[in-house]
């Protein structure tokens, strides 16, 4: 799930509809959870930051996820020089001194870049001399620096890598619990076998005796097709498919911060955007953005290329509408929200959902 964001994007006077950014909440409520951002990188911003002191934040933010920790194919994780060690240390210790619990997330992709591949990240699991060094070196990672658990996240396993999984699982564990908390972040299935990538790699009976919070990737709905990044509706599927599976674990469902940016002719691709972004090309592209079946925002655009664009994301309105969705009958109000990609999402929602947090 990483990702990158340009959290600088671009800002101006844009010629945005104030039904892009208006928040009504007279009758929306939104159930108390327990609230979790994942963060790219160690280290967070000044607007990150900021954000993490208002009281919005702290009312409806329990936890801060910082995605950064590498492990490497010769058993090493990253960071791992004293400069970095030190500052993440300092990071930890300011984020509890504003009353929010911390984890380190290790993302098992490949050792040049932030590319998941799951054949070889399959191999190094099958060494269990692979296994014991790398939780061992995230184990001090964690207890080095303080923070209060660590969150593994493996993606697009094939299904024989099970064991293996439940071996690292275990073994990372073993070297942390019970004094530090250990997630798992487990791809969003709603059948057996799974119906996404890397699902059938996870043995979730077996493994929620050994976790504290699966962490369900309700993210990116429409695939590389486009449309919305989050459907209310799948990710109740998902959490109840996995909570069919054990009565004894506790889970989150997640919710994308980021947009997702289709070129539906030419060539381009997916391209991950911030909502401030978002408001940028409306207002250069002189587009204006309008609301689907569940209110979340579409953007119909041409860049300079001529190349066709069709961009999806959330704002504080459209973000309401979901979580008003997951009610108590629907989802118990025991599970969390995981919101992913911290800093990319419309200023205004932390204040959105405290005033509608019932």
């Amino acid at each position: 799930m990483k990702k990158f964001f340009a959290l600088a994007a671009v800002v101006c006077g844009c010629g945005f509809t104030s039904s892009g950014t208006q928040v009504q909440t007279e009758t929306q409520s939104v159930p108390a959870r327990h609230g979790t951002v994942i963060a790219d990188g160690c280290l967070l911003d000044p607007w990150q930051m900021e954000i993490l002191e208002t009281n919005s934040a702290k009312l409806v933010i329990h936890d801060v996820v910082l995605d950064c920790l590498l492990p490497h194919a010769d058993g090493t994780v990253t960071p791992a020089d004293a400069s970095s060690k030190l500052e993440l240390s300092n990071l930890v210790a300011e984020l509890h001194d504003m009353g929010y619990g911390v984890s380190f997330a290790a993302s098992f992709v490949t050792d040049n870049g932030y590319v998941y591949d799951g054949t070889q990240t399959a191999k190094e699991l099958s060494d269990p001399t692979w296994i014991a060094n790398v939780a061992t070196n995230i184990a001090a990672l964690v207890n080095d620096s303080a923070a209060d658990a660590v969150d593994l996240d493996l993606e697009l396993l094939p299904a024989s890598a099970k064991a293996n999984v439940t071996q690292l699982v275990s073994a990372v564990g073993a070297r942390v619990r019970p004094a530090k908390k250990l997630n798992v972040f487990l791809p969003p299935s709603i059948q057996a076998p799974s119906d996404v990538p890397g699902g059938d790699a996870f043995d979730v009976p077996t493994l929620a005796s050994k976790v504290d919070r699966f962490r369900v990737m309700t993210l990116d709905y429409s695939g590389n097709h486009a449309g919305p990044t989050i459907d209310s509706g799948w990710a109740v599927d998902a959490y109840r498919f996995a909570q069919g599976q054990t009565s004894s674990a506790t889970f989150d469902v997640s919710f994308p911060l980021y947009g997702n940016d289709y070129t539906t002719t030419g060539q381009g691709g997916v391209r991950f955007t911030t909502y401030l972004e978002a408001l940028g090309l409306a207002d250069t592209f002189h587009a204006t953005a309008q609301r689907g079946s569940t209110q979340e925002l579409f953007l119909d655009y041409t860049d300079e290329g001529k190349n066709s664009h069709e961009l999806w994301y959330d704002d504080a309105q459209s973000t309401l509408v979901t979580l008003g969705a997951w009610d108590g009958k629907t989802i118990p109000a025991t599970v969390g929200v995981t919101f992913y990609g911290f800093g990319a999402e419309d200023p205004a929602l932390w204040d959105a959902i405290a005033e509608a947090t019932k």
